[in-house]
């Protein structure tokens, strides 16, 4: 699952690429980036378990920074794998 996370916002930024175009790069991308991303996902399970904890009021602002963090993780490794700010 790591493998293939970024291919959504590959999708994004190429949608004019067909999807067996983009399976194979989002695989090049996330080559070398998926104990990082393993990282960021661990360090949401205590927000997951408060948002559990609060009946899922708490899911209204967790997600979206989740989904925020996520999109961050693909900009920066696109930025360190193309060299261009």
């Amino acid at each position: 699952r790591l493998t293939f996370s970024q291919w959504y916002y590959m999708l994004l930024d190429f949608p004019e690429y067909p999807t067996k175009k983009l399976l194979p790069d989002a695989y090049k991308l996330m080559k070398g980036s998926k104990r990082r991303l393993l990282y960021i996902n661990l360090s949401f399970l205590p927000l997951f378990a408060l948002g559990f904890i609060s009946f899922c009021v708490a899911f209204l602002w967790i997600i979206p920074y989740y989904q925020s963090v996520n999109a961050n993780f693909y900009l920066d490794l696109v930025k360190k794998k193309t060299g261009k700010p």
